[in-house]
């Protein structure tokens, strides 16, 4: 496989019309293949993402929690378990993985309740609220803007982790109330 395929996949131009522009770069290069070895090298510029002082880059988009590297890269293993460790999990999407937050947090419960019953909204509390979403596995913009979808995510968020949320707050007191 020569280098540009093992960096981007396989690409023919009829795919090009089903690929999010994100995901093509200026020059027209191939499509990224999450299953392959290879690292989307296109995607990880295009987000402003640098290799660290070790040259090494991202494993994920911390904006969308995209996966940058293929399945069968090198580093899948340690970047699987890393993810585990944070609280999230690997998922597929279409022909991409993702990483979302698995576990429940109640700091995130509290962002996303904010905006769930006010005429109020500011915009950067929805974007803080459309970020945690985000996390969890919600497709949203990060727009700041309380429509259809950031209301439908909210009201499923909600309905979701309200019992977390309530058996968290309630816990030490049901615990003491037995000792």
């Amino acid at each position: 496989m020569d280098n540009k395929n093992k960096i981007y996949g396989d690409f023919n131009e009829a795919d090009k019309k089903d690929i999010p522009d994100a995901w093509i770069s200026k020059a027209g290069v191939d499509k990224f293949d999450a299953e392959s070895d290879g690292y989307d090298m296109n995607t990880a510029v295009e987000a402003g993402y640098q290799a660290n002082v070790d040259g090494k880059w991202p494993s994920r988009d911390y904006r969308t929690g995209l996966i940058l590297k293929g399945k069968q890269h090198e580093t899948w293993g340690s970047t699987e378990e890393l993810e585990r460790a944070e609280g999230y999990k690997i998922v597929k999407r279409g022909d991409r993985y993702y990483s979302f937050k698995e576990r429940f947090n109640k700091e995130d419960f509290k962002k996303v309740a904010k905006i769930y019953d006010r005429l109020d909204r500011s915009n950067q509390d929805t974007k803080s609220a459309q970020h945690v979403l985000k996390e969890y596995g919600f497709d949203l913009e990060l727009d700041g803007l309380y429509g259809k979808n950031t209301k439908r995510a909210v009201t499923n968020f909600i309905s979701k982790y309200s019992g977390d949320y309530m058996w968290d707050s309630m816990k030490s007191k049901v615990e003491s109330a037995f000792d």
